[in-house]
């Protein structure tokens, strides 16, 4: 009678196992033949979204509840990170975040204006030529002062015209102060097909490091895992 029950009970535990694994491949294999949506359709998606960018990054996360294609896009003066849902198509995240830029420039211009309407009040009176060598004195004065610190640094708009003179046209996409035993200025330029990362010494100004590389588009080919799930 013993060995009748431990028979039953055995065949028992063999028929729960096997409607386990049964449910589970059943899960498995309908989540696996669902259709997703293509990296390339993914693509379309965020530049519909933002027409005319170009795409930097595109990497898919393969979450079990909510798959997505992550994506960087740039436009402008303007980066934008734009998530899709890999089984909707639905832009489920979209953030715009303006790009730091040297204010080289704009201080140039500024300079040139400054100086002309200098000219102006000198051709006027000798009074408004005295007022305006002061405002133009009171303006380096300021700009000196803005330039460094009192840690002795040499400042973030100086660092920044070092990393712009380096790569000229470049747009600074990252900019930071690393304050550690050898405080650096770390920027990160883009120019044309290529990422620049540059570090300045923030108290002597020298370049301690500098690297060039091709911003690759995205690829096909990294998400063909010999997976069905991308074919048509």
């Amino acid at each position: 009678m013993k060995s009748k029950k431990y028979v039953i009970l055995g065949v028992g535990i063999i028929a729960v196992i096997g409607l386990a694994v049964g449910a589970y491949y059943v899960s498995q294999n309908s989540v696996s033949n669902e259709k997703l949506v293509t990296p390339e359709e993914a693509k379309s998606i965020m530049l519909d979204k933002v027409p005319g960018a170009k795409v930097l990054e595109l990497s898919y996360d393969g979450d079990e509840k909510t798959p997505k294609y992550d994506g960087t896009l740039i436009k402008d003066k303007y980066e934008y990170e734009v998530d899709v849902d890999a089984k909707t198509g639905q832009v489920i995240k979209f953030e715009k975040e303006n790009m730091l830029t040297s204010n080289g420039d704009e201080n140039i211009n500024n300079e040139s204006t400054t100086n002309q309407q200098s000219t102006t009040q000198q051709n006027s009176t000798q009074n408004n030529n005295t007022s305006a060598n002061n405002n133009v004195n009171n303006n380096i004065s300021r700009n000196n002062n803005a330039s460094t610190t009192k840690n002795g640094y040499i400042g973030e708009s100086k660092a920044k015209s070092i990393m712009l003179n380096k790569v000229p046209g470049a747009k600074i996409n990252k900019f930071y102060l690393d304050n550690d035993a050898t405080p650096e200025y770390e920027g990160e330029l883009i120019k044309d097909d290529y990422e620049y990362d540059i570090s300045v010494d923030a108290k002597t100004g020298e370049i301690r490091e500098f690297s060039k590389e091709r911003i690759e588009a995205y690829d096909d080919d990294r998400y063909d895992h010999d997976d069905d799930r991308y074919d048509d």
